[in-house]
């Protein structure tokens, strides 16, 4: 019973933080020439489908600049969009994580400035004891511990950053809220990586929107919008007071009065009830960010070939990727090229060392109906993979981890990209995709032919 008032009042944070609205993504056909990908990175209390309204919402607003004069309809069909997801885990961990990621052990002053911001109680932690409070300050401590940017979230928004710039395009994260700490954390390891010598990019390759953000910085110097009644952000201010902790940047857009019931009241947070809201005087300036971004930064070389389907798996250890193609031909480091084709590439990095990037692509005049059958196989490491698998067709996209398989079997099957031509006339503009993720089998696929 201890913790159940804390349960109850962020019961309530949470409606407050969750009042976002729902859009379906429809696949669209992706044959045309992309060459800036830009990836929305999210908040607190987000999920997955949030995320991508969120993105959904920025690219028809931006979308309507075409109308301007600020961007042209030929710029506009160049962009891509997809979001770098960081998963919630619940109101309590995600706010925790959020504000002690530049606090480090000022937990308990994290608390207090959210308690009284959050609900207005003019003490500590109001009408709650001093047990109660000692054991909440606790269960925030466990919560957060580890998650002072989760290395592992962090390794899928590199993964597909790198496979963008490999491919020879511009990216640009517009990350909110706790995104911000997130997109820092990507940019200061791929700024790191573009300082290696004969790296495939550089820095003017990529960058950052900030929004609502609570750190101190924008990588690489980017632009960012904070509301000043943005009342996490200014929660995230109160509470690091302390000497030698270092503030969120400033707010730089002015909430008027008028607005104030209509802008996600009373936290004035969302990114799109608050921020990209028609009548929020942040709209037009993250739009405006957004546009000089990507106008600033410069193509890199492209290194890997885009298509209307790919697979990207990038790992540290001995494991290989094969696709299994209609009529029976197995792509894999033995056989290049079938219907698609392998690319293989050793880059150097910081965070992970020596990591291989295995990227298997189908162009669109090569496509043909059937099953892609994905797999991974160990080339001699005795446990399961970690890695991640990272497909997409014709403007869907998932990504698969945990790949996990019974002792003594090499091959861990991942998915199934099944081509369907529903119209039977072989017009690429009728062909349907669907991915599929396969359940691990008994008995594992045949290896691959070797010469």
């Amino acid at each position: 019973m201890r913790f159940t008032v804390a349960i109850f009042f962020f019961s309530l944070l949470l409606t407050f933080l969750s009042m976002e609205c729902f859009a379906q993504q429809e696949p669209v056909l992706a044959c045309e020439e992309k060459n800036i990908s830009i990836f929305f990175v999210n908040g607190i209390a987000t999920e997955k489908s949030e995320a991508r309204d969120n993105q959904i919402i920025l690219q028809e607003a931006l979308q309507s600049k075409i109308s301007t004069g600020q961007l042209t309809q030929e710029q506009f069909d160049k962009l891509e969009f997809d979001i770098a997801y960081n998963p919630t885990g619940g109101v309590l961990p995600d706010l925790a994580e959020s504000i002690a990621q530049d606090l480090e052990n000022s937990v308990e002053n994290v608390w207090t400035g959210l308690w009284k911001v959050l609900f207005g109680f003019p003490v500590e932690l109001g009408l709650l004891s001093q047990e109660q409070r000692d054991e909440i300050i606790e269960k925030i401590k466990v919560a957060t511990l580890g998650l002072v940017v989760n290395e592992q979230d962090l390794l899928r928004h590199l993964e597909k950053y790198r496979k963008s710039l490999l491919e020879g395009k511009k990216v640009l994260m517009v990350s909110h809220s706790q995104g911000n700490f997130f997109a820092n954390a990507a940019w200061n390891v791929l700024a790191t990586e573009a300082a290696v010598p004969d790296s495939p990019f550089t820095t003017a390759s990529f960058g950052i929107v900030g929004v609502a953000t609570p750190a101190d910085r924008v990588g690489g110097n980017g632009l960012y919008s904070t509301l000043d009644q943005d009342k996490v952000i200014n929660a995230v201010r109160t509470a690091t007071l302390p000497p030698g902790v270092l503030s969120p940047l400033p707010h730089n857009v002015i909430l008027p009065p008028a607005l104030e019931d209509v802008l996600d009241p009373p936290l004035h947070h969302s990114f799109i009830d608050a921020y990209m809201h028609p009548q929020s005087p942040a709209r037009d300036m993250i739009l405006a960010h957004v546009i000089q971004a990507i106008n600033g930064l410069t193509l890199p070389e492209p290194l890997l070939d885009t298509g209307i389907l790919s697979a990207t798996f990038v790992t540290e250890e001995d494991l290989q990727i094969q696709v299994r193609e209609p009529g029976g031909v197995t792509i894999s480091e033995f056989n290049l090229e079938g219907i698609g084709m392998l690319e293989i590439l050793l880059t150097e990095t910081p965070l992970q060392g020596v990591i291989f990037t295995f990227h298997y692509t189908v162009a669109c005049a090569d496509i043909v109906p059937g099953v892609y059958a994905i797999d991974v196989r160990d080339g001699g490491r005795t446990n399961p993979p970690d890695e991640v698998m990272l497909i997409k067709a014709a403007g869907q996209e998932q990504t698969f981890g945990d790949i996990i398989g019974e002792e003594g079997i090499l091959d861990w099957p991942i998915a199934e990209v099944t081509v369907t031509d529903t119209e039977g006339e072989g017009n690429i503009a009728d062909y349907k995709f669907e991915i599929t993720r396969i359940p691990f089998p008994t008995q594992p696929p045949p290896p691959p032919p070797q010469p």
